[in-house]
């Protein structure tokens, strides 16, 4: 894409950047090294990770552009809760 920041990966790869900054700059405690990943599933990676239990961070991404998958982990957020996209 030369460099185009207009482009699909430029802004997918910005976006990534964007929540990497917002919830994984402060590591260094010891529940931070703590990952919960999903069983593997071809083309998904879903985790949990965090500093502090009231910041944790769920991060899903899909890499099949052809189907939709379903992935389940355990978690610490009660059932009802609701999650948003922050990227």
């Amino acid at each position: 894409d030369n460099f185009d920041m207009t482009s699909r990966n430029y802004l997918f790869i910005a976006r990534l950047n964007a929540l990497r900054k917002a919830y994984f700059g402060d590591f260094g405690e010891e529940e931070c090294d703590q990952l919960r990943t999903a069983s593997h599933l071809l083309d998904v990676v879903a985790f949990i990770r965090g500093c502090q239990k009231d910041r944790k961070v769920l991060v899903v991404a899909n890499f099949n552009a052809k189907e939709a998958r379903r992935a389940e982990l355990q978690s610490h957020w009660t059932q009802g809760v609701l999650l948003q996209d922050t990227v």
